[in-house]
């Protein structure tokens, strides 16, 4: 398990609180003309905020109630009847929000193990995928996954047999052991001299080609939006078979 440092909640929270001191600060020196845009930045981070903290959280507290009257007041010209707002934004509405949300997280064991721990990622899917993960940018950052693998397989493939493969065909020619090879395949994932050994081979080139052909091809070629957790499961996968990649190649 991470620490708490590390989890994307507690992370977004405290750029939230960030562009809100940089939001009262404008107020404070009735900088007017520059509040809109600061607003914006600030209600942006906020944004990015709900999609990932529970809403049952973020409603305990008076945080979007504030915000949104800042919104409204911001957009009907008239930023000086909100000060009360920011200030309760930046002293006490996001320090609550992180309080019940902590209170959340040691409430269920469910909710508690739902950190997002890097350190058993393997490294290269880690490098490729993490800043895109903790910038919120979810489907791209599953993307890369498998879009990596796909790359790291291909190079060798053409290194190997002198040809250009891609995707589900690439995993298909790269891993299949039948008798048609003498169950020799191009690149191993298992012992291949046993039936066990053989049926494991034939398993993951399987999940490889179905994991390039479901999660890649989908994520490169339609603007699919994902969740957080659901995201995290798909790296997970990734890690697991760029592991199984290095160990027999």
């Amino acid at each position: 398990m991470t620490t708490l440092v590390n989890n994307p909640v507690i992370k977004q929270l405290r750029i939230l609180f960030g562009s809100a001191i940089n939001l009262k600060m404008l107020f404070d020196i009735k900088d007017y003309d520059s509040i809109p845009e600061g607003l914006e930045a600030y209600l942006n981070e906020l944004d990015k905020l709900s999609k990932i903290c529970p809403s049952d959280v973020i409603s305990k507290s008076n945080l979007l109630r504030h915000s949104g009257w800042m919104q409204k007041r911001v957009n009907e010209g008239n930023p000086n009847y909100c000060y009360g707002d920011i200030q309760d934004v930046c002293q006490t509405d996001i320090f609550a929000v992180e309080e019940f949300y902590l209170q959340y997280l040691t409430s269920t064991k469910e909710a508690a193990d739902k950190f997002y721990d890097w350190q058993n990622i393997h490294p290269v899917i880690q490098q490729i995928s993490r800043s895109r993960f903790e910038t919120f940018h979810f489907a791209d950052a599953v993307e890369a996954c498998f879009k990596e693998i796909n790359d790291i397989i291909k190079k060798q493939y053409h290194k190997i047999v002198g040809k250009e493969e891609d995707g589900d065909s690439l995993m298909r020619k790269s891993f299949t052991s039948t008798t048609n090879n003498n169950f020799n395949p191009i690149f191993k994932l298992a012992d291949n001299a046993t039936e066990s050994g053989r049926n494991i081979q034939q398993g993951y080139m399987d999940i490889f080609a179905g994991s390039i052909k479901g999660i890649r091809n989908p994520k490169t070629h339609a603007n699919l939006n994902i969740d957080p957790d659901e995201s995290w499961e798909m790296i997970v996968l990734a890690s697991h078979l760029m592991r199984m990649w290095e160990k027999f190649n």
